[in-house]
């Protein structure tokens, strides 16, 4: 899960309906997923009146696509408010997609956290189990210090 860059989004439209689209994606520290999304998009205006979501995670590769692992999460949408939690989110977004500094700061753009509840793991043909996001998440209380030095750390790692 904190590999995908990408993954699909489902929604529920006005109707009640399904809608599907294309969002990247990082992870906060204990691995739940982060969006970075537009209010000009239709899933955002969605998730505004109801964040139940699914967030399929997808990797490719060759051969027959099913035998590839992936994980689809439920749960629901949670827009982030409060200078301190977006700016923390925002580093980790940037961090894995840089390219998004371009507009990651327009008003209309705002970064939301998917608080899990299951995360369905299919690893390919007949290896597939479901889980309580309590089994997925990275429990991070107490990794205050070392959340306060990850910055540092992955500019060292990068020279």
């Amino acid at each position: 899960m904190r590999s995908s860059r990408v993954g699909t989004l489902a929604t529920l439209d006005g109707s009640g309906g399904p809608f599907a689209s294309l969002v990247t994606v990082a992870t906060a520290p204990d691995g739940s997923p982060l969006l970075l999304l537009s209010q000009l998009a239709s899933h955002t205006r969605h998730l505004d009146k109801d964040g139940r979501m699914s967030l399929l995670l997808a990797d490719s590769g060759e051969g027959d696509p099913l035998t590839h692992p992936r994980a689809t999460i439920t749960g629901v949408a949670e827009k982030l408010a409060g200078p301190e939690v977006r700016e923390a989110a925002k580093a980790r977004f940037l961090a894995k997609h840089p390219k998004a500094a371009l507009y990651a700061d327009f008003a209309d753009f705002s970064f939301w956290r998917i608080a899990m509840d299951q995360v369905h793991l299919n690893g390919g043909f007949a290896r597939a189990a479901r889980f309580p996001a309590k089994r997925i998440l990275t429990p991070a209380e107490e990794a205050g210090p070392l959340l306060a030095a990850e910055a540092s750390a992955i500019a060292h790692m990068k020279r």
